[in-house]
């Protein structure tokens, strides 16, 4: 479902579709179908397509796994509270997870709470599909896991104008209503990720001088990390 769109954030980011390529640093082997079905028989749970297709080109990559967004293993995934949680915030103050009633469905809702404070345990919905979630985690991962990466504020009005430089990640029904939406330059090896929710726009890249050459082309004034 969401595979190819997936290898073209790894392309992007870290020098190729890599399934099986294991001397770049942070691969790991590919999380295999036995590990997918195990992790389901102990769960006595499906675990939806979306997911399984980022375990499959995502989960052997330590930062596309762990940059900011902490996602379980598939020998890790737990049930609570009758979600299937998948992952967690760095600090571990928030969690997303996919209600077992909605596991069966082919791109379900996401949902996120709090686990700590006044308001924890109250789960709400944070993505209306699956697809739309991982394909913009997946992006800001890469972003964050990128040799060069940087920051700045982008006015949602001026979004379209990415277009001329990149190729959004995902068909639009992939990525309907998406806090995140992610971009990929496979040419110049950038990758970029639009956060709606604060009107910020983050920017990686492993080409040398990629950042200032994207400065100079889009005129925004970007934060480096």
């Amino acid at each position: 479902m969401i595979v190819e769109p997936l290898q073209l954030v790894v392309a992007a980011a870290f020098g190729g579709p890599q399934p099986g390529m294991f001397g770049h640093p942070g691969i790991r082997p590919d999380i295999t179908a036995v590990e997918l079905a195990a992790a389901e028989s102990r769960l006595a749970a499906v675990v939806p397509e979306p997911l399984k297709d980022y375990y499959t080109i995502a989960g052997k990559h330590d930062g596309m796994m762990a940059a900011h967004f902490r996602f379980l293993p598939p020998g890790e995934l737990r049930i609570v509270d009758a979600h299937l949680v998948f992952c967690h915030e760095n600090q571990h103050v928030m969690e997303w997870g996919i209600r077992l009633d909605e596991l069966a469905l082919p791109d379900p809702p996401v949902y996120v709470r709090l686990t700590d404070g006044p308001d924890a345990g109250a789960w709400t919905v944070e993505s209306a599909i699956l697809s739309a979630f991982l394909l913009g985690a997946g992006s800001w991962q890469a972003v964050l896991s990128m040799d060069d990466s940087a920051e700045c504020k982008l006015p949602p009005n001026k979004v379209p104008s990415l277009l001329r430089w990149f190729t959004p990640v995902g068909d639009p029904e992939l990525r309907r209503d998406a806090t995140l939406v992610g971009f990929v330059d496979r040419k110049r090896w950038t990758v970029a990720a639009f956060d709606s929710k604060h009107s910020m726009l983050y920017v990686g890249t492993s080409a040398e001088d990629g950042l200032d050459e994207f400065e100079e082309r889009s005129g925004l004034d970007l934060n480096r990390y």
